[in-house]
């Protein structure tokens, strides 16, 4: 059982890791530049402003390593949760009910941690934190991250092979410095007020798309691993970084602009 809290504004960090990923088998126990893939969330999440940190998952070893790195671990996630059909949503929920009726912990905020995501670090998370506690019109905050390809430029094709555009608007602009700014949502950090999962539906988002808003992350800090490619430019970026000497904080910002500025942007 974790430690006693008596103050507002408790805050729940929650790691989902199952143990059956299928594109990269057991990755988030798979070494990145030495350090268990799961390493870096609980790392983060400890330096962050979050109260207790739990990591939710069906898998013993998993457990174990997570418990070696400091996260609590005050359950093992039922199988019926773990499987490929299962939903963040009832990962969360399972995690709350447990904290609720086992360890009478009543946060305040859910933060939920992907353990995919190793270049997001504390600031990212106290930065989404501060922003929803300073926004009591809203009930989450995500991290999102620039579009690479622009949908203005997506087409579909037919099997002939003859193209046409999937958005078709008039006065589309054709030069890219004309777009519209768009962004995909990355699940680098999520955070929800807990009261939000009090009245969900079964098949709702974790997050609450109608009263939630965005904070811009950069495409380094956005990685999220799921296939083995994904995993093979972490560990180049990793040891790039080391190469270079740079810390994990300056890495999501004075080095991003480096390499961009030196035509080396390797994303």
């Amino acid at each position: 059982m974790g430690k006693i809290l008596n103050k507002r504004d408790l805050t729940l960090g929650i790691v989902p890791a199952r143990g059956g990923s299928k594109g990269i088998p057991r990755k988030n126990i798979r070494l990145l530049d030495g350090e268990p893939l799961i390493a870096y969330t609980i790392e983060a999440a400890h330096k962050s402003q979050i109260d207790r940190t739990i990591v939710s998952s069906d898998d013993n070893e998993m457990i174990a390593v997570a418990r070696s790195y400091g996260a609590e671990v005050p359950f093992k996630r039922p199988a019926e949760l773990a499987t490929d059909k299962a939903t963040s949503l009832s990962v969360v929920l399972h995690a709350l009910h447990f904290m609720k009726t086992q360890e009478r912990f009543f946060p305040d905020y859910v933060v939920f941690l992907q353990p995919t995501s190793p270049f997001r670090t504390h600031l990212h998370i106290d930065t989404a934190i501060n922003l929803l506690k300073n926004r009591p019109d809203i009930e989450g905050v995500t991290s999102v991250v620039p579009v690479s390809e622009h949908p203005y430029f997506v087409v579909q094709m037919d099997p002939g092979g003859e193209i046409k555009e999937y958005i078709s608007i008039e006065n589309k602009p054709l030069r890219r410095q004309d777009l519209p700014p768009l962004y995909m949502m990355s699940d680098a950090v999520i955070v929800v007020r807990r009261r939000y999962f009090d009245r969900v539906n079964p098949n709702d988002p974790v997050l609450p798309f109608q009263s939630s808003i965005g904070f811009e992350i950069d495409r380094i800090t956005a990685m999220d691993i799921n296939k083995p490619f994904d995993f093979e430019l972490c560990e180049l970026l990793m040891e790039h970084r080391n190469i270079r000497g740079i810390s994990q904080c300056a890495w999501n910002t004075d080095y991003y602009s480096q390499i961009h500025e030196r035509g080396m942007a390797l994303i």
